[in-house]
């Protein structure tokens, strides 16, 4: 996500012709898309992706979110990214949304409540490395036809099970779109971010 502002040829001219008063403007210019980058990353991190549209349970996506700041002779580009990391496996299907499907596996095994933390991170008793050394039951639901994994668990009188996934062709998961929002909100701030720069140099000259 990103917003470009781009000096027109006039504009080109202008800085040319008005060495000084060039400079500032464009210095002011630069300031306004980095204030606006900077604005923007917090937003989507400390706002939309802290409950208002994604609750936190890492904090991988969260932290991951980072600006960029481009300065070429005739614009200026700020951008709002993901950077490189766990949270960009699922970065992507988390803003735009789509189906998951298995790739090494007749079906994703996805985490009942039992196996999840309070803030729905799955236990590490239960991730894929650990995964393979649980003694764990293939059940079929006869009224659902559900395939659920359980666990036994020992009692005093008799076992029981601990339910932990449910067995799925695929997961379809919708777009959050909390990069999108965050440039709506981009958008409209860089035009006040720029005018209140230009003012302040329109105030010194």
């Amino acid at each position: 996500m990103h917003v470009k502002l781009t000096f027109s040829d006039e504009a080109r001219a202008m800085i040319q012709r008005h060495k000084t008063l060039g400079e500032r403007i464009a210095r002011a210019a630069a300031r306004a898309v980095i204030d606006t980058a900077i604005a923007i990353r917090g937003y989507i991190s400390e706002d939309l992706l802290s409950g208002e549209v994604l609750n936190v349970r890492t904090g991988s996506l969260r932290k991951s979110i980072d600006h960029e700041i481009v300065t070429d002779p005739d614009r200026i580009t700020g951008e709002v990214v993901v950077r490189e990391g766990p949270a960009s496996k699922y970065a992507g299907i988390q803003e735009e949304g789509g189906t998951i499907v298995p790739k090494n596996a007749k079906a994703l095994a996805v985490p009942l409540p039992a196996a999840l933390t309070a803030r729905g991170v799955l236990k590490g008793k239960y991730n894929a490395a650990n995964l393979r050394e649980l003694d764990l039951v293939l059940i079929k639901n006869k009224k659902s036809g559900k395939a659920l994994l359980a666990e036994v668990v020992e009692g005093r009188r008799k076992n029981r099970l601990r339910y932990l996934f449910v067995l799925k062709p695929s997961v379809t998961i919708e777009g959050q779109h909390y990069m999108a929002k965050g440039f709506l909100l981009m958008e409209s701030m860089l035009p006040s971010e720029l005018r209140r720069n230009l003012s302040a140099i329109a105030e010194v000259a």
